[in-house]
């Protein structure tokens, strides 16, 4: 009983061992007869290397010419590949002495940069089967180089522009497109892209962003594109925030349980510039619980000071919204509020 029990152990190690190295292995390996003959067939050319290409869009095809050099008929069929983006396909799979299969491979990395294999398994219905096994290699270079990679310009004031150079360039001996092209999202309000020098080895591009009357965040993707297949679309992101013309900070009135005459400061900052001091108009208050105290502190800087009205305390806590208004601005700034009594 130990002795079967010992030999299954051996045989299931064999057996995994094998196709292990059937579908990762190295290319040439005696033990599972993956040399270019095989019970009387020949494969001239077992093993393709692609060599180094830029961008491969539409994968790669290639035809392995298999040679029936016995004196009988051999069955052959394709038991495996090496992943699901590789297909193969034999001319036929019934091969007469002297006459040869063609095995076509058609494969589509899924790798998009770097060294990567593939490998086909063919078995001869043999007495007792055995295996064939051809294959290939590509390295998948990093086509377009572009510096910097992402355009950040972080933040911009109301009416503010600024621009910065993307420099595009091949790998040494290739050469741009001619057709290479600026394409941008469908709606890129404030942002504009030139093409500013454009050479064979180089392409210099201008990005300008343009703050608006809409404050916030702004993310898109300058594109470049090509009518050659070859060389691949390439996507520059641009980020940007456009802030409001008044900037607040903090930006929300929060108190727990105030003392009396206990104030909450929040200061106040133009974005534009101002011919004269901005000042406050006007304040709409949802409820009169503010005593409110206005300080100028510079040209485009004023302090407000939020101290609440114990007698107007209602309830356990009060919130809403406080509306600010400016002299020549007819939008106004937001402020939210909690007052916490008890």
């Amino acid at each position: 009983m130990f002795r079967l029990l010992l030999v299954f152990m051996v045989l299931c190690t064999i057996i995994a061992a094998s196709l292990t190295v059937f579908f990762w292995g190295p290319f040439s390996i005696d033990s599972v007869n993956s040399s270019h003959a095989v019970s009387g067939l020949v494969c001239a050319k077992p093993y393709k290397n692609f060599g180094r290409l830029f961008y491969i869009p539409n994968g790669l095809e290639h035809d392995f010419h298999i040679t029936n050099t016995s004196n009988k008929v051999i069955e052959l069929e394709v038991q495996a590949t090496s992943c699901r983006c590789n297909e193969a396909v034999l001319s036929t799979e019934s091969v007469r002495p002297g006459e040869e299969t063609i095995l076509t491979t058609k494969w589509k990395p899924a790798k998009l940069v770097g060294r990567t294999h593939f490998s086909v398994l063919l078995k001869l219905n043999t007495s007792p089967p055995k295996i064939m096994k051809v294959g290939g290699e590509v390295e998948i270079l990093d086509y377009l180089r572009v510096d910097p990679k992402t355009v950040n310009f972080k933040t911009l004031k109301p009416a503010e522009t600024k621009r910065q150079l993307v420099r595009i360039w091949p790998p040494r001996g290739e050469s741009l497109s001619s057709k290479m092209r600026i394409a941008l999202d469908k709606e890129t309000p404030g942002l504009i892209a030139e093409i500013k020098e454009k050479k064979p080895h180089m392409m210099l591009v201008e990005i300008t962003v343009h703050g608006d009357d809409s404050p916030g965040s702004r993310a898109y993707n300058v594109c470049f594109i090509t009518e050659k297949t070859e060389q691949p679309r390439l996507d520059i992101p641009v980020r940007f925030e456009v802030l409001g013309k008044y900037i607040a900070e903090p930006n929300t009135i929060i108190m727990s349980r105030p003392q009396e005459n206990e104030t909450q400061w929040i200061t106040i900052e133009s974005t534009i510039d101002c011919e004269n001091s901005f000042a406050v108009e006007k304040i709409d208050l949802d409820d009169e619980i503010f005593k409110i105290t206005t300080e100028s502190v510079s040209k485009r800087k004023i302090k407000l000071g939020f101290t609440p009205r114990l007698s107007s305390a209602k309830g356990k806590e009060a919130s809403g919204c406080i509306n600010v208004y400016f002299t020549k601005n007819k939008k106004p700034l937001s402020l939210d509020y909690l007052v916490i009594w008890k």
